[in-house]
C-alpha cells in the first residue's frame, strides 16, 4: 500500500515536472525563443559599435582635419569658395513661358 502511494507521488511529481519543461514559465520553447532573441540582440550591438565608431571617426575628422570640415560644409551645407560661381540651368520650355 505504501509502495503505491509513493508510485503514485512520483508519478504526479512526473507529470508535473514534465509539464514544466515543456509548457511552464521556463520551458525549453521559451529558452529557445530567448536565445534568439539574445543573438538578435548582439547582432544590433555589433551594428551599433560600428556606427558608433563611424561617428567617432568623424568627429574627430571634423575637429582635427580642416580640408575635412570645408568638404563637409561645402556638401552639406552648400558653401562655395570665394571664387567660385554658381549657375542654375532652367528647362527651355519653362523659359520661353
Amino acid at each position: 500500500m505504501l509502495s503505491r502511494i509513493i508510485l503514485i507521488l512520483l508519478l504526479a511529481l512526473n507529470c508535473f515536472l514534465l509539464y514544466q519543461f515543456g509548457w511552464g514559465e521556463n520551458s525549453l520553447s521559451r529558452y529557445v525563443e530567448l536565445q534568439e532573441q539574445k543573438t538578435e540582440l548582439r547582432t544590433k550591438l555589433e551594428r551599433f559599435k560600428q556606427e558608433n565608431l563611424a561617428l567617432s571617426r568623424q568627429i574627430r575628422n571634423l575637429k582635427n582635419n580642416t580640408r575635412y570640415l570645408k568638404r563637409v560644409i561645402r556638401s552639406k551645407m552648400n558653401m562655395l569658395r570665394s571664387n567660385e560661381v554658381i549657375y542654375l540651368v532652367t528647362n527651355s520650355t519653362n523659359a520661353s513661358r
